[in-house]
């Protein structure tokens, strides 16, 4: 399954919750976004179990 997919799911559940039309107004500005600068690692799922600590110090973020 995509992300759409998911999004749309998602936004039929939360008809009534949520304003649907400006999330999908979201969702659609953030298909079109870019990031303007060189290629950086990104980690989604910073989750206590994902982080390594040595000595006291942040030594690596795993999945």
């Amino acid at each position: 399954m995509k992300f759409g997919d998911q999004v749309e799911q998602a936004l039929d559940r939360l008809k009534g919750v949520v304003d649907v039309a400006a999330c999908r107004a979201v969702w659609a500005s953030a298909l079109t976004s870019a990031w303007p600068f060189p290629p950086v690692w990104f980690h989604g799922d910073v989750a206590a179990g994902n982080l390594l600590v040595c000595d006291g110090k942040l030594s690596a973020v795993i999945d």
